[in-house]
This record gives C-alpha cells, sequence and structure tokens, in this order.
C-alpha cells in the first residue's frame, strides 16, 4: 500500500514540477511579448512626435507665404477676400434634421440675419423620449 503511495506522490510531485517548469517559461515569454509591445509603441510615439514636428513646419505660415510669393503667379494664386464667402441665409438645413430641428435652426438663422442681438433665442422643445426608453416603460 505504501509503494502505491509513494508512486503516486512521485507523480504528484512530476506533474507540478512540469507545471510550474511551463508556466515559468510561459510568463517569460509573455513579459518578452510585452516589452516588445512597449518598445514598439515608443517608437510609434517617436515617429507621431516627428510627423507632428513636420507638420508645422509645412503649415509654417511665413513658409507659405514665401511660397505663396513664389509661386502665386504661374499658379494663379490671389489673396481671399469677403466676396468669395456666401452669406449665411444660403446654406440649407441638412435633409437628415427633425422638423422641430430643422425649425430651430431657421429661426437662428433668422434672428442672425436680422442683427437682432438683443433677441432672445428660440424656446428649445421639450425633449422627446427616445424609443428605446418608451418602449421599457410601456413594459408591465
Amino acid at each position: 500500500m505504501r509503494s502505491v503511495i509513494y508512486v503516486l506522490a512521485l507523480c504528484l510531485v512530476v506533474a507540478f514540477a512540469f507545471g510550474s517548469y511551463w508556466i515559468k517559461y510561459d510568463t517569460q515569454e509573455r513579459l518578452e511579448k510585452i516589452e516588445s509591445l512597449r518598445e514598439q509603441i515608443n517608437h510609434e510615439h517617436e515617429r507621431i512626435a516627428i510627423l507632428e514636428a513636420e507638420w508645422a513646419w509645412l503649415n509654417n505660415p511665413d513658409r507659405l507665404a514665401r511660397l505663396a510669393a513664389q509661386h502665386g503667379p504661374e499658379l494663379g494664386l490671389q489673396p481671399i477676400d469677403g466676396a468669395q464667402f456666401g452669406a449665411v441665409g444660403e446654406i440649407a438645413p441638412p435633409p437628415q434634421l427633425e422638423e422641430h430641428e430643422r425649425e430651430v435652426i431657421e429661426q437662428l438663422l433668422a434672428a442672425a440675419l436680422s442683427g437682432a442681438e438683443g433677441a432672445a433665442p428660440p424656446a428649445a422643445p421639450a425633449p422627446r423620449p427616445r424609443p428605446a426608453v418608451a418602449r421599457l416603460a410601456a413594459l408591465p
């Protein structure tokens, strides 16, 4: 009987040794992968910083003004003036708006066009319940 217990105990020790060995190396492998990912993230952050600096240099107003002066005549570039912009009244509300939203936008546009600075903004319509909330409220 003792020999059976010794054999089972030995098998259990071997199983635990194998399990701890596997966990140790699996953990080391995952830590290496995490470190590799951190290095990749740092590299990407550096690349983003470089690209942001390059973007800032490319959009420098002095540089753009110099390029516009240099290439303006051959490209037909001209300064922007106020006549190139449309009037606020020419802007139509998007078609996907609901009726009450369209009315509020039209009232705001009318107030802006009439120049009524002291006029009170139109009253906002009462909020409508969302369909999912209305369905939940209807449940017994």
